[in-house]
């Protein structure tokens, strides 16, 4: 709990509490507005109120699930099409 300094939450990784490869990570604000069509702001407010947090992390998290399907090479769309990228 107390670091070397006596100080609550410093320690030798970083003074953050956090593991000393953590501390160095590195946080980029970016303000967007991603326009939402109506079906889909719908969903994503559905899932605000089933996890219980706010827009903005709902849409991180859903940004961070799905960022690699749709950066992967190959990509399958729900009519079953395909998009490859060459």
């Amino acid at each position: 709990m107390f670091g070397s300094s006596g100080v609550a939450g410093s320690n030798e990784r970083g003074g953050s509490g956090l593991p000393h490869e953590a501390s160095r990570c590195k946080l980029v604000r970016m303000k967007t507005s991603v326009k939402l069509d109506d079906e889909l702001s719908a969903e994503v407010e559905r899932a605000v109120s089933l996890i219980r947090e706010d827009t903005a992390t709902v849409l991180r998290m859903a940004i961070r699930a799905g960022l690699p399907l749709v950066a992967s090479p190959d990509i399958s769309y729900a009519d079953g099409s395909f998009r490859v990228f060459a």
